[in-house]
Formats: C-alpha cells, structure tokens, sequence
C-alpha cells in the first residue's frame, strides 16, 4: 500500500507515466517479497514447522477460495492494466468498482441457482458493507494522504525538493 500510495504521487507531482514508476518500483517490489519469503521461511524451519500433506483437499480448497474471491484478483488485474494503459486513475478506480460490484452480484445469484433472489440480497448486503467498510478506510486514508500532499506542497515551493 505504501509503494502504491508513493507510485500515485511521484505520477502526479512528475508527471512520469504510472507504466514507468512501475517498472521502476519492479525491482525493489521483488527484493522486499523475497526477503518476506526467505524470514517466513527461516522462522517457520527454526520453529519445527513440517509442510502439510498434499491430497485433493489442498486443489480443491484452491478452487473453492477462486470462486470465492477470483472476482478481486481479476479487478486488480483490470485496474493494473487500466493504469497502465495510461487511463487517469480516478476512471480507472471507477471501473474497477463497477466491476467489482457487478461481478459480485453475478457470483451471488450464480451460487445460489436455486433462489436467484437470495443470491441477489446477500450480494447487495455484502456490496453495502464493503462500501461502508470503504469510506471508513477511505476516510483515514484521505488523512494520510493531506498530510503527505501539504508536506510535498512545502517540500517543492521552498525549493527544498530540488
């Protein structure tokens, strides 16, 4: 969250296409989920853990976690390449949302073929929370960034950023 908050300011204060600040932030990415591998699993060895037997559970957990939350991975990834197709990122957010909340209603009323109109009111009812839980998150984070955006505002009218 911190590199994707960063990308989206170096982007606006720049001007440097979101594709670039990408490419630029790839390699630091992969060394910071590395190391997070490498201490996971040097603790995980260093306290005795033991990989768990695999059977048909673990592919058919895999299966069940897709139909669950498949829809998000395939928002970021539409949003990722909204991004860096070069769309403003207030759209591109739009349409991730869009896509979120129609893909949950699909999921909804496709899980529960036998009473569509459940399927239909269990989705609005997790599409109202998610918003609520959203605004909530969004509101703390719109702090963050005010405070960030008037320190860079500072930073680059004093001639300190240069």
């Amino acid at each position: 969250p911190v590199m994707g908050l960063t990308a989206f300011l170096i982007v606006g204060i720049t001007g440097i296409p979101y594709g670039t600040v990408m490419m630029a932030a790839l390699m630091p990415a992969l060394i910071f989920y590395g190391n997070l591998f490498c201490a996971v699993h040097f603790q995980a060895v260093s306290s005795g853990m033991r990989p768990q037997a695999q059977d048909g559970m673990a592919r058919s957990s895999l299966i069940r976690d897709f139909k669950e939350y498949g829809h998000l991975v395939l928002a970021v990834v539409l949003l990722v390449y909204l991004l860096v197709g070069r769309m403003p990122p207030v759209h591109a957010a739009v349409i991730a949302a869009i896509f979120i909340i129609a893909s949950e209603i699909i999921k909804q009323v496709l899980l529960s073929r036998s009473a569509p109109l459940s399927g239909l009111k269990l989705a609005l009812q997790r599409i109202i929370a998610g918003l609520h839980e959203g605004v909530v998150n969004g509101a703390q984070l719109a702090v963050v960034i005010a405070v960030i955006g008037v320190l860079v505002d500072m930073m680059t009218i004093s001639g300190f950023a240069q």
